[in-house]
C-alpha cells in the first residue's frame, strides 16, 4: 500500500555506548531479547515510544539493524534529531492499520502500553502481521491484581485510573474528530493478556511477575513508579520495604506483567 513502509536494516551510524534507560523495566527486555542475540539484519518495532526514543536505544545497543518508534504523539525536534540512528513514524496505534509491511519487524515492544488502548486485540493483530515467523513480541503492563490494587480496593479506593486524570484535558487528544482518553484504559490480569495473545495465534514463551519498580520523589523518598494514589505508602520507607516483602512473597502481587510471545 502506499502508506506502507518497507523495513530493512539500514548502515546508521552506532548507537553511543551509554544505554539510555528511558522508561521504567527498560532493562528488562536486555534480558528478553539479549538471550536471543540480536544480529545487525534484526529489525525491531517500539510501538506507543512516545514522542522521544522509548526503548529503542536498547534494542540498538544489543545490535539491531534498524529501531522502528511509533506512536500518534509526534515531536518534529526529536524526529530530526533522531534520524541518523532510528526510523520515528507517527501513526494511530489503537484501532488502525500499523503502517508497515507483513513480516517486516523480528521483535516488537509494548512498554506500558496496552493498558492505554481501546482495541488491544486488533493492535496484537497487526503485531502478528508485521512480526517475520518466529519473531518475539514483549508485553510489559501493570497486573490489576497487584498489591497495590488490593490494598485501595481494601481501604475504599479505585482500581482504576484517578478520577482527576480522567477528567483532566492533559489526558486526552482528538482523534478522527473525536476527544478520546489516553490514560489507562483497563488493567489486565496475567491470564487476560495470553488469553488475548492466544486469540491471535501468537504463542507463549515466558510469563513473569516483576516488582515494583523504585524512582526518588521530589522528597528523595522512593515511591511506586507512575502510581498516584499510593502516596502515603511513597512517604514511608518501612511501609514500602513492607510492600516490597510481600511483593517477592507472592509473585502474583507483583506490580508488573511481563509475557514474551512468538509467531508460528
Amino acid at each position: 500500500m502506499k502508506n506502507e513502509h518497507k523495513i530493512s536494516p539500514s548502515n546508521a551510524s552506532l548507537m553511543p555506548d551509554l544505554i539510555q534507560f528511558n522508561r521504567p523495566y527498560s532493562r528488562h527486555f536486555l534480558d528478553i531479547f539479549g538471550m536471543r542475540g540480536i544480529s545487525e539484519n534484526s529489525c525491531a518495532l517500539d510501538i506507543g515510544s512516545g514522542s522521544e526514543l522509548g526503548d529503542l536505544p536498547i534494542i540498538r545497543n544489543l545490535g539491531a539493524g534498524l529501531c522502528v518508534g511509533i506512536d500518534i504523539v509526534w515531536n518534529e525536534a526529536r524526529r530530526r534529531e533522531s534520524s541518523s540512528f532510528f526510523a520515528l513514524v507517527q501513526g494511530d496505534i489503537d484501532g488502525g492499520k500499523l503502517p508497515f509491511v507483513d513480516d517486516s519487524f523480528d521483535y516488537v515492544i509494548l512498554n506500558n502500553v496496552i493498558e492505554h488502548l481501546h482495541n488491544p486485540v486488533k493492535l496484537l493483530q497487526e503485531i502478528r502481521r508485521v512480526l517475520v515467523p518466529g519473531g518475539l513480541l514483549a508485553v510489559l503492563t501493570p497486573n490489576q491484581a497487584n498489591l497495590k490494587n488490593r490494598l485501595k480496593l481494601l481501604l475504599g479506593g479505585s482500581i482504576y485510573f484517578p478520577l482527576n486524570r480522567w477528567l483532566n484535558p492533559d489526558d486526552h487528544i482528538k482523534k478522527h474528530g473525536t476527544i478520546v482518553f489516553t490514560g489507562h484504559i483497563r488493567e489486565y490480569t496475567a491470564n487476560e493478556i495470553i488469553s488475548m495473545l492466544s486469540l491471535t495465534e501468537l504463542n507463549i514463551i515466558s510469563t513473569q511477575y516483576l516488582i515494583a519498580h523504585f524512582q526518588s520523589s521530589s522528597r528523595d523518598a522512593p515511591r511506586l513508579t507512575g502510581v498516584d494514589s499510593v502516596e502515603r505508602i511513597s512517604q514511608s520507607s518501612f511501609i514500602f520495604k513492607l510492600y516490597r516483602f510481600a511483593e517477592r512473597l507472592h509473585p502474583g502481587w507483583r506490580y508488573m506483567i511481563s509475557v514474551v510471545a512468538e509467531k508460528h
